[in-house]
């Protein structure tokens, strides 16, 4: 039998590796969980590795929400901040194994520096098709799009326009009772950036800077 300071540290470590995830027990009626990443944890940047191993990137999005969203100016830290006047921040949806999510949470100091919420996720897609020379009747069921022929191989390209839809998601925000005046002061908001093509639903958004996350 241990020593009981032993068998006291033992314990002890359990809970350490999830003192930020209260809701473990919630988690794990799911294998994984689709988590907007919107900093240094997309791929292939610096901090990709704390879920390389147990996740599965599915694809790039924008918040439904908007965000007064800042960058540590010296730190590099992805700071949103949820505000009534803000832009939408560009990101991409993780698929996430549960037994990873405490590491996202410690990462992130949930429910201290950034609260883990479930957010609505905008996400695009296109569908790509390839069908031989003559076989496009199908065609006139499918979405709106465009088609490239290549002769040489007898084959066209069919390729439709952007798709959207809406995705509930975790996502990591900031949480104002945390980050005080002094914060604020060496937190910058990256510039905006407007898609290019003219999007109703998207006039301009936030994107993580691109010197931060290598």
């Amino acid at each position: 039998m241990w020593p009981f300071d032993r068998r006291k540290q033992f314990i002890q470590g359990l809970g350490k590796n999830q003192m930020y995830t209260k809701d473990m027990a919630v988690l794990e009626q799911s294998p994984a969980h689709l988590v907007f990443l919107h900093d240094d944890l997309k791929v292939p940047h610096k901090n990709h590795k704390i879920i390389k191993e147990h996740s599965r990137k599915i694809g790039r999005g924008f918040t439904n929400d908007v965000f007064d969203f800042r960058v540590g100016r010296f730190t590099g830290k992805a700071v949103p901040f949820m505000s009534k006047e803000g832009l939408r921040v560009k990101g991409e949806l993780h698929a996430v194994e549960n037994r990873a999510m405490p590491a996202l949470d410690n990462h992130y100091k949930n429910g201290v520096e950034f609260a883990r919420v479930r957010l609505n996720i905008i996400v695009t897609d296109r569908e790509h098709r390839i069908l031989s020379i003559g076989s496009e009747e199908f065609l006139r069921d499918m979405p709106p799009g465009f088609i490239r022929t290549v002769p040489e191989l007898g084959v066209r390209h069919y390729t439709s326009d952007p798709q959207t839809c809406i995705i509930g998601a975790h996502m990591y925000v900031a949480m104002k009772s945390y980050w005080d005046e002094e914060d604020f002061a060496v937190l910058q908001r990256p510039m905006p950036t407007f898609p290019k093509d003219p999007l109703v639903w998207l006039p301009k958004y936030y994107v993580y800077p691109i010197e931060r996350n290598r």
